[in-house]
C-alpha cells in the first residue's frame, strides 16, 4: 500500500485521468482512505474539515480541482453567479466591495491559509456579493457546483456548507 499512496501523492489532480481509474478499480472504503491519505497535508490545513467526517472529506477532495493564482489574479468577481467555492491551501485573498455610488473598492477582509470562500454564492445561487483577489501567490482548491450535485451524499454536502458559512 505505501508504494501505492507515494505514486498518488505525486499526482497533484485529483481529477486527473490517472487517478480516477486508480480510484475506479478499488472499493468505496480503500478509496476514501487513498483519498485521505494522499491529501493529508492539504485536508490538514484547511479548517473546514476539521469537524466532517471522512465520507465527507473524501468526496470533496475527489472533487476538486488545483488552481495556482499569481498575485493579482481576480479568482471571482462581485455580481458574477457563484459556480465554484474555494479552499485556501497557501497564500492570502483579499475580498472587496464596490459600493455603485463609489467607483473604489472597499476591502472586506483577507482569507488566509485554512480559510475557504464563495460557499454562500455557490450553495445558494445568488450573485456574488464580494470580489475574490489573490494577494499573494495562492495554492487554492476549487469546487464547482456541478461536482457538489453529483454522486450520493449531495444533500448531506449542500447541509455542511450551509452550516458551516454560518
Amino acid at each position: 500500500m505505501l508504494p501505492l499512496l507515494s505514486h498518488l501523492r505525486s499526482i497533484r489532480n485529483m481529477s486527473s485521468p490517472a487517478f480516477q481509474t486508480i480510484l475506479s478499480e478499488v472499493s468505496s472504503h480503500l478509496r476514501n482512505q487513498i483519498v485521505l491519505q494522499s491529501n493529508q497535508d492539504a485536508i490538514s490545513r484547511i479548517k473546514f474539515f476539521s469537524c466532517q467526517d471522512e465520507g465527507v472529506i473524501a468526496s470533496l477532495i475527489t472533487a476538486m480541482k488545483p488552481m495556482f493564482q499569481m498575485g493579482g489574479e481576480l479568482l471571482c468577481t462581485q455580481g458574477h453567479v457563484g459556480k465554484e467555492m474555494y479552499f485556501i491551501l497557501k497564500g492570502a485573498v483579499e475580498a472587496t466591495v464596490v459600493d455603485l455610488r463609489e467607483s473604489k473598492p472597499t476591502l472586506l477582509g483577507l482569507y488566509l491559509q485554512g480559510h475557504y470562500c464563495g460557499d454562500v454564492s455557490l450553495v445558494l445561487s445568488v450573485r456574488r456579493p464580494m470580489t475574490l483577489r489573490a494577494v499573494t501567490h495562492c495554492d487554492i482548491f476549487a469546487l464547482a457546483k456541478v461536482c457538489l450535485y453529483c454522486g450520493a451524499g449531495t444533500v448531506a454536502v449542500c447541509l455542511v456548507l450551509a452550516q458551516s458559512s454560518s
